[in-house]
């Protein structure tokens, strides 16, 4: 009865402990960064109107999001659905005093928090440009590095940081909901953290099978009393191993689903398409995207290389566990 309830609190422990961590890193990154414009708040004032670009299209239409109140930090705030916009022209009317979102990491979602941006540092990064032809002449601090049939890779020089796919569409000259923008550093950021991915899948499925060596070894604890102590030991320096590698998780917010962060569907498109797109690209000579596709596929194999690596010791040990008394 001992042996149960003390492999079942370290089990529990394992568990509850890891999923803490990992909840509270989720939340940070599921909540996009925006930037917001305020409309007047004097009804002297000649009735708002903003631009149509400020919508964010959904499948049901374009939409409007604004700020309805504070949310659960400083800088943070929740936002609300105005409902389906369709402008007349180019401009829509909008109440007065309303904050309304202008640029988002990704599509708001209603009765979320967000992070309120404040002055943004302006960089250089890449953009991929999928299913989408790009207007004549590269607009000012932008130049085209490659293109292929779908795909086009830009350079784009002093824009504001972090990436946001609207206002890229609007310095490329593309409208909504006209294809797919996707900055190459947010992708780079997103694909360097599959060896934390390897290591913490590999760390967890190790645990998993240690908690059954553990069990064995509990059978006999007098005669094991050393195994099951270092045994201890190693799990507990797994966990701070594994809580570790989930405060160092840092995918780029713009590659993130919408709602889910377990949105597998949602992943496998975005890198799928992304991946292809660089390919075609590599193959019409543009050797940053081949260079990108290299760096890529080597972190792929270290994920694979550590989650193998792990479940392998897992097994061995508790191979090892099962021949003895």
């Amino acid at each position: 009865m001992r042996r149960t309830a003390g492999v079942v609190f370290l089990g529990a422990f394992w568990l509850l402990g890891l999923c803490t961590f990992l909840s509270l890193r989720i939340e940070v990154l599921m909540t996009p960064l925006v930037v917001t414009t305020a409309m007047p708040t004097n009804p002297n004032i000649k009735v708002p109107r903003i631009s149509g670009q400020s919508l964010f299209w959904e499948e049901d239409g374009p939409h409007l999001y604004w700020v309805e109140g504070s949310g659960w930090e400083s800088g943070t705030a929740r936002i609300a659905d105005a409902g389906t916009y369709y402008p007349s022209g180019e401009d829509l009317s909008v109440p007065y005093g309303v904050r309304y979102i202008r640029y988002a990491q990704k599509p708001p979602v209603a009765d979320r928090t967000v992070f309120l941006s404040g002055p943004r540092q302006k960089g250089k990064d890449r953009w991929l440009v999928m299913d989408a032809a790009l207007p004549a002449g590269a607009g000012e601090g932008l130049s085209l590095l490659g293109e292929a049939p779908g795909a086009a890779l830009v350079e784009a020089t002093e824009q504001p940081q972090p990436f946001m796919e609207k206002q890229a569409k609007q310095v490329l000259g593309l409208s909504e909901p006209e294809g797919h923008v996707v900055s190459l550093g947010d992708l780079a950021r997103t694909t360097a953290q599959l060896p934390l991915l390897g290591l913490l899948t590999g760390a967890t499925v190790f645990a998993a099978l240690g908690m059954a060596a553990l069990w064995r070894l509990a059978k006999h604890p007098k005669v094991n009393r050393k195994r099951l102590v270092a045994l201890g030991l190693l799990l507990a320096g797994l966990f701070l191993l594994s809580a570790w590698a989930i405060l160092r998780l840092d995918p780029s917010p713009s590659l993130l689903p919408r709602e889910n962060v377990l949105d597998l569907a949602h992943y496998h498109r975005e890198l799928s398409g992304a991946i292809a797109a660089l390919r075609s690209l590599g193959e019409s000579g543009c050797a940053p995207a081949r260079d990108f596709l290299g760096q890529a596929a080597g972190e792929t194999a270290l994920f694979w290389s550590l989650l193998c690596a792990g479940a392998g010791a897992g097994y061995v040990l508790l191979r090892r566990q099962k021949k003895r008394p």
